[in-house]
């Protein structure tokens, strides 16, 4: 008795599944199953191209405040303080004079929030392999690190060397621009420290250690003003630092 009622139960089921209704609806199952798959997939994508924008984002934070924090790494101690009032015709100098400088030229200030100065990077470097010719007859514009290991020059670009009668050989102005150049000549390599056009002069430079640098230099920056930058660069970090003496 009970399984004459549970065949009738099975053969009605069995019916049902195969009706044209249930296909129908088998069918909108399966089309919404993939339409759910592919909406997933397209999520997925969605996801992980936002992912990929959220670490680009953090990288560029992340070396922001890398060159904010690497614009403190300069002390300026006696040495540099000395070095800039010696270089200035005795005037007294001390870290409060300076502000926030930009390097030369219309580019804008490129100062970060919360740094001391403006920064850069140094550029792609560049074949340096000069003759000793260049050795001799720039000496005079020519700085070398303590430990010999980098040189700094100011003064080469556009520059003539010209011998006296004595045989002594002095430079004499070319080209109005001024190119610093900074150089490994072990490595043969060098890059572009700073470019300026007309109206910038060198005042001095001078190594503050191993692998730091300082160049001071002043600029026509209108009819009335000249402004007088210390520029600071590290050959570690390859970075450049401005600083803008306070009038």
């Amino acid at each position: 008795m009970s399984t004459h009622k549970i065949i009738p139960m099975s053969l009605h089921n069995f019916r049902q599944s195969n009706s044209p209704f249930n296909k129908i609806n088998q069918y909108c199952l399966l089309l919404i199953s993939t339409l759910l798959m592919a909406g997933c997939t397209c999520n997925n994508n969605k996801q992980g191209t936002s992912n990929a924008d959220s670490l680009e984002i953090l990288k560029a934070d992340s070396l922001a405040m890398e060159g904010r924090t690497s614009s403190h790494q300069f002390t300026f101690d006696s040495q540099t303080t000395g070095w800039l009032s010696a270089t200035m015709g005795g005037r007294k100098v001390d870290t409060t004079d300076f502000k926030n400088g930009h390097p030369p030229g219309p580019t804008a200030d490129s100062t970060a929030a919360g740094s001391d100065a403006a920064i850069g990077l140094f550029g792609d470097s560049v074949n340096f392999n000069p003759d000793n010719k260049y050795y001799e007859q720039y000496a005079s514009v020519l700085r070398f690190s303590p430990d010999s290991s980098y040189i700094l020059d100011f003064g080469s670009y556009g520059s003539i060397p010209v011998k006296n009668k004595a045989g002594r050989t002095s430079l004499e102005g070319g080209e109005p621009d001024t190119k610093i150049m900074v150089g490994i000549p072990g490595q043969h390599k060098e890059w572009q420290v700073m470019f300026a056009g007309p109206g910038t002069v060198i005042l001095d430079a001078k190594w503050k250690n191993d692998h730091q640098f300082m160049l001071l230099y002043s600029q026509q920056a209108d009819k009335d003003r000249i402004d007088t930058t210390l520029l600071m660069g590290d050959m570690h970090t390859r970075s450049l630092h401005w600083y803008q003496l306070r009038k």
